[in-house]
């Protein structure tokens, strides 16, 4: 799992770290918005959030196995329609395929939002979850409506209610993610901790385990 999490870091940073001097190129008039550099630049940038995305979900894998399976099947399934997407004229061309991905990326993301902040607070706040849970799920399917090509904002005060919808659940959601880094900090000031040098933990693993065998063999020599 270590070693996984090193991996994504670094695959991270790197793409990262080429996706800011592509966006440095552009500063320079480079034409890095058409053609193949956009290309390149979506796949480095879609690389880096992937990747930031997947180290969480190797944490929430191990609070809840089977939630953050699901959740990490379906950032990888967005991940790999979005390359199919962005290695083929796909990107210029447009279509079903890409509403259905842009619909399912939205839909990975705030599943991954729900599942990490679920998995860290299970019941605390439990009705400020569920509230924050409704409006994700109708925020999702007011996004995918607009994606599919429905212009929603032609109806009356409907540019309103999305402005208020969005302010309401970013700001719960907020709200819960501060309440889960508050609650973990709390568990881990309320254990005590000791901090010793590797080798000397090793030596007392080997002493203890000396010792056991001291107590075993003079039971054995006891029953004798």
């Amino acid at each position: 799992m270590d070693r996984a999490k090193k991996g994504l870091m670094i695959s991270s940073l790197v793409s990262l770290s080429i996706a800011c001097v592509l966006l440095i190129l552009a500063v320079f008039k480079i034409k890095v918005f058409e053609g193949v550099l956009l290309h390149i630049l979506l796949i480095f940038s879609t690389l880096t959030l992937a990747s930031a995305f997947m180290i969480n979900e190797l944490n929430v894998i191990k609070r809840d196995k089977v939630l953050g399976s699901v959740s990490s099947a379906l950032l990888l399934l967005s991940v790999l329609f979005a390359f199919i997407i962005f290695c083929s004229p796909l990107l210029e061309n447009g279509g079903y395929f890409c509403t259905a991905t842009a619909i399912i990326s939205i839909f990975s993301i705030f599943f991954m939002i729900i599942i990490s902040i679920k998995t860290k607070l299970n019941k605390r706040f439990f009705a400020i979850q569920i509230v924050a849970y409704i409006l994700l799920c109708i925020l999702d399917i007011f996004l995918s409506i607009l994606i599919g090509g429905f212009n929603l904002f032609s109806v009356t005060a409907m540019t309103e209610i999305f402005g208020v919808l969005c302010v309401v659940t970013f700001g719960i959601i907020l709200a819960l993610i501060i309440l889960s880094v508050k609650r973990n900090n709390q568990e881990v000031e309320n254990q005590d901790f000791v901090k010793i040098l590797k080798s000397e933990y090793e030596n007392l693993l080997k002493e203890n385990k000396e010792l056991k065998e001291e107590i075993k063999n003079l039971k054995n020599k006891a029953d004798k």
